[in-house]
């Protein structure tokens, strides 16, 4: 066994002696790894869309039964020529606990808080003069959540968790540029700005909890 591996297993044996010395309450973290399908029905059946996401992950921390939670919604990038485009997001909760059964394996949450993301977007079209003129765009998204959730205690320190994260105010600032080099600077950006309530976004997710 390399030096390496054997400080992973060292390290893997501590933090496993330190979580099976806590008690269920008292200060704590917990490290989670979430796959999400994220739904945003629209206004028109032709605009509802549902989506798969990559696995994200979260930091909780917390005393006794109540937790705040920050959790990477996305992070993604794409380079390809001279095109580089990114998006990411994060969410911030925090969760009172509602069941009071410690001898329980299921304990249910309801949480609320707020959570941010942002993209780019490349893109190009032709104007009236049959010239292809490119365009970027940087989009803001800012929302209210509501999340209950449900966890199960599979072992003293790991778990599993469904949430169920739902959109109850959503911002959106758009700012788009068209190069192009016939119009006025003033006249090539558009800003658009939207505000929804209850807009029919939610996620629901599934994760697994390592807790220390």
């Amino acid at each position: 066994m390399t030096n390496k591996k054997l400080l992973v297993l060292l390290i893997l044996i501590s933090f496993s002696f330190v979580s099976l010395g806590q008690t269920s309450r008292g200060k704590y973290i917990m490290f989670k790894l979430y796959k999400s399908a994220e739904f945003d029905l629209g206004q028109t059946q032709a605009t509802r869309t549902v989506s798969l996401s990559n696995f994200t992950p979260s930091i909780s921390w917390g005393k006794d039964d109540n937790f705040h939670e920050i959790q990477i919604t996305s992070l993604n990038f794409f380079s390809r020529a001279q095109t580089f485009l990114y998006s990411g997001g994060a969410e911030y909760t925090y969760n009172h606990q509602f069941s009071d059964n410690e001898e329980s394996k299921f304990h249910l949450f309801f949480g609320g808080g707020f959570g941010a993301g942002f993209s780019t977007k490349n893109s190009s079209f032709e104007n009236a003069n049959r010239v292809m003129i490119p365009t970027i765009g940087k989009f803001i998204n800012l929302n209210v959540v509501a999340i209950p959730r449900v966890t199960y205690e599979l072992f003293r320190n790991i778990g599993l968790e469904l949430s169920l994260s739902y959109n109850l105010l959503d911002f959106e600032n758009s700012n788009q540029r068209a190069v192009d080099p016939s119009l006025p600077i003033n006249q090539q950006t558009n800003v658009y700005n939207e505000l929804r309530f209850f807009p029919g976004k939610f996620s629901l997710r599934l994760g697994g909890i390592v807790r220390f």
